[in-house]
């Protein structure tokens, strides 16, 4: 067999080799583009020879030791196994999947444990995949630059989720995820490093802003924002996923992350389907987001092959999300019966065709699911009251309702803007910064209005992707003027005005929530109240590091020090939380003032026992009032109908 030197690293293989085996890399850059570039024979030929090899030895296993029984595997340390609920049952591989090929998504790469750092970052937890690790880690330096040695060491990354403080000037130190990958062969590494923290700081909703791209030991490492404790790799999901219209979203969704690095020269290289799956996470109330780009090489390839590479990728995404199979496209049944229906015309052609750009791609795959024109998009009644409370005599809170946008048809997305403002300063200082960030909010997302509207449902958008934009990124970069005018306000007069925000952006079913501080966001559903922000103060994260039980919040001498507000600094982290709603649902926004004196079983009764939103939020300021109504009390309640 006639042999062929890769472009890249020299390494002879065989003629018809797609990839390096040494390297990973494409042999044929002409070739590239094709639709068919997906490994096949690379893959097919190595679990080939794999499952020859495992009968090999099993067989003689059997003769030497008289059984067929393999020896059992010694259990992992604690430190270094998955951290998903323990109660979930691992999934056993597809029926169709050789055995071998199973095999050849594991990898050796042994994790770290909790406690060391990585660069000058402190491992906090671990979860172990199979071709990568990922790592919850804290930054020892402080956005201010204080060094901080030690901190938070092993004892503070076994204390979990406890925020930790800088020595110097008491800043949060800040959480990252960071992925753990072989590292590849260094082709214009640099180059890439620079350009992937780039884009992904562009703001675009389906990146994970990344801060960092190393190697160290020979191992490649990707610090990216943290998205959450509830994230979870789509390789980590039960396969297939049956819900049609969540596919079409998440695709929809990386194929606009696709078409930016293809603007970019970046194309996707992968030697298996985990290395597909492991870099892309969802959160409990995130979008689906890439949580590691350097997957994606810089590329010569001509602008047509990099849009059928980009394509290549998104259908064997597509195709292993809706046939639960973890194996090539390839290999898939020449009529695609093994996916729904709906994708099996798309899947053949971008499988045997070839012929689709990124573009056409997904147009195509939004109308795969169309909804009828009758179907209306949810509605929003809402209900709002401040109250000085009884113990003092001005209020500082600030409360704004807004409803925005123009509905002409059944099914245009209303959009709904609600926001709590908490102020800090006396009378001067806390009621004008709340009142003023409320106003700066509004203002900037005024400007996003008709983007807004244009872009709730994917499956309906008719709008380039190049113009789409998410609630979620609409808020926080209004959220993060009104810090800048503020904290500009403040170096000006002298003042120690700031104030905490809690904010809920609704367009049609989906909403974005914002805070800062420990104003609080709540979702009533199905009877049950469930807080969806997280408190910025001393007592949630003693809460977290199980220093005191959350039953204790309320009473605590230092419940009312926090650690992140508006106005304080130039430059605030704002967590952003994005989640679906349904008819029936209800939001409530309030300041510390509610859920401090009246408890969360009795908010949810209240909701409950109501008749109309505006009735809630009076009950509720009622009751905390009743309950002593120590601070101003400030209450936001929406029912989506």
């Amino acid at each position: 067999m006639k042999e062929q030197k890769c472009p890249h690293c020299g390494t002879l293989n065989r003629g018809e080799a797609r990839f390096c085996q040494r390297c990973g890399q494409p042999m044929d850059d002409v070739r590239a583009g094709r639709a068919d570039d997906f490994v096949s024979d690379l893959f097919d030929d190595f679990a080939d020879a794999s499952r020859d090899i495992a009968n090999f030895f099993q067989s003689i296993g059997d003769t030497l030791m008289g059984t067929g029984k393999r020896k059992a595997q010694p259990a992992r340390p604690e430190s270094v196994r998955n951290d998903r609920p323990q109660t979930r049952q691992p999934r056993p591989a597809p029926a169709t999947q050789p055995a071998a090929a199973t095999q050849l998504l594991s990898t050796s790469l042994l994790p770290k444990t909790p406690g060391e750092a990585i660069g000058g970052y402190v491992i906090l937890n671990v979860r172990s995949m199979q071709r990568s690790n990922y790592y919850k880690v804290r930054w020892d330096r402080c956005p201010q630059g204080h060094d901080n040695p030690g901190t938070p060491g092993m004892q503070a990354a076994r204390a979990g989720n406890a925020p930790q403080l800088c020595r110097v000037c008491q800043a949060e130190l800040k959480t990252f995820l960071v992925r753990e990958t072989e590292m590849p062969a260094p082709v214009g590494d640099e180059k890439k490093r620079r350009t992937l923290i780039q884009l992904s700081q562009s703001g675009a909703a389906s990146f994970l802003r990344h801060i960092a791209i190393f190697d160290q030991m020979g191992r490649r490492y990707a610090v990216c924002e943290y998205p959450g404790d509830g994230w979870q790799s789509l390789s980590q999901l039960d396969l297939p996923v049956t819900d049609n219209n969540r596919v079409v979203s998440w695709c929809w969704n990386l194929g606009s992350v696709l078409a930016i690095l293809g603007e970019q020269g970046f194309a996707p290289s992968y030697s298996s389907i985990a290395e597909c799956l492991e870099p892309i996470v969802l959160a409990e109330y995130h979008p689906i987001v890439f949580a590691d780009l350097t997957i994606f090489n810089l590329t010569d390839l001509t602008p047509q092959a990099i849009q059928q590479r980009m394509v290549s990728y998104l259908a064997q995404l597509l195709y292993t999300l809706t046939s639960g199979k973890l194996q090539n496209l390839h290999r898939a049944p020449p009529d695609f019966s093994d996916v729904p229906a709906p994708f099996r015309g798309l899947l053949s052609r971008a499988a045997h065709e070839g012929s689709y750009q990124l573009k056409g791609f997904l147009e195509v795959l939004r109308t795969v699911l169309q909804v009828p024109e009758s179907v209306r998009s949810l509605r929003q009644i809402a209900g709002y009251r401040s109250d000085p409370g009884r113990r003092r005599e001005h209020n500082e809170d600030f409360v704004g309702k807004y409803s925005l946008g123009m509905q002409q048809s059944p099914d245009a997305a209303e959009i709904g803007l609600y926001l709590v403002a908490d102020g800090m300063g006396g009378h001067q200082g806390g009621e004008v910064a709340s009142r003023e960030v409320v106003r700066v909010i509004l203002e900037e997302i005024q400007e996003k209005i008709q983007d807004l509207q244009a872009a709730p449902k994917i499956k309906r958008s008719t709008i380039l992707l190049d113009r789409t934009i998410s609630p979620g990124s609409v808020l926080k970069s209004a959220i993060l003027r009104a810090n800048e005018v503020l904290y500009n306000a403040r170096q000006q007069r002298g003042s120690d005005r700031g104030t905490t925000i809690t904010a809920a952006l609704v367009v049609g079913g989906e909403c974005a929530i914002a805070n800062v501080g420990d104003s609080r966001t709540y979702l009533w559903r199905d009877r049950q109240l469930s807080q969806i922000t997280q408190d910025h103060s001393l007592v949630a994260s003693l809460v977290a590091a199980k220093v005191i039980r959350p039953d204790e919040v309320r009473v605590h001498p230092q419940r009312n020090q926090i650690y992140r507000n508006l106005g304080d600094r130039a430059t605030v982290e704002v967590d952003i939380f994005e989640c679906a709603l349904q008819a029936g649902d209800r939001l409530l926004l309030c300041s510390d003032g509610l859920w401090e004196m009246v408890l969360d079983a009795e908010m949810a009764k209240l909701l409950l026992q109501s008749a109309n939103p505006q009735e809630a939020c009076d009950r509720l300021v009622e009751a905390a009032n009743l309950a002593g109504g120590e601070d101003n009390i400030s209450v936001i309640s929406v029912w989506m109908t």
